[in-house]
């Protein structure tokens, strides 16, 4: 899975381009099909290991790229698109739907974890694919409303 994992090095939430073609150990597959492949991996390692710590372990090997969920967060985007699931494929589409949200705030603010990052003072700075996965814990896992009520 190292192979798997090192053809991601690099890869952004905000950027990747699921269908680009990589060589890995003489093989060729597209970056959704290596995503699909590292999440299938990781989430069969056992009893008690399932989407949450899945994740969460590939958001620690890459952290620009994978964006965690839980399993509010999970059902929350299964309701959206029926093909977010806990599989690889259903993994990837939530990555994609992710994609979509950072581009979306990309438009609105130019550079916006680049500029959180500066005026929150964040070291080591946060990626986006943290920023989104914070974005969904705090309204559907916590369910706080986004602006709250009292914002004017």
């Amino acid at each position: 899975m190292l192979g798997h994992l090192n053809a991601l090095h690099d890869l952004r939430v905000e950027s990747f381009q699921p269908d680009f073609v990589v060589d890995i150990e003489a093989d060729q597959m597209t970056i959704s099909e290596v995503i699909e492949r590292c999440y299938g991996q990781i989430r069969k390692i056992g009893y008690r290991f399932g989407p949450t710590a899945t994740s969460k372990l590939l958001h620690i090997l890459q952290p620009a790229l994978f964006v965690m969920w839980d399993n509010p967060i999970l059902d929350h985007y299964c309701k959206i698109n029926s093909q977010v699931s806990d599989s690889g494929k259903g993994y990837c589409t939530y990555l994609l739907m992710m994609q979509d949200i950072a581009a979306l705030v990309s438009r609105t603010f130019q550079n916006p974890s680049d500029y959180l990052n500066t005026q929150l003072q964040y070291s080591p700075p946060k990626t986006m694919a943290k920023y989104l996965d914070e974005y969904n814990w705090i309204t559907i896992t916590l369910g706080v409303q986004v602006p709250p009520v009292w914002h004017p």
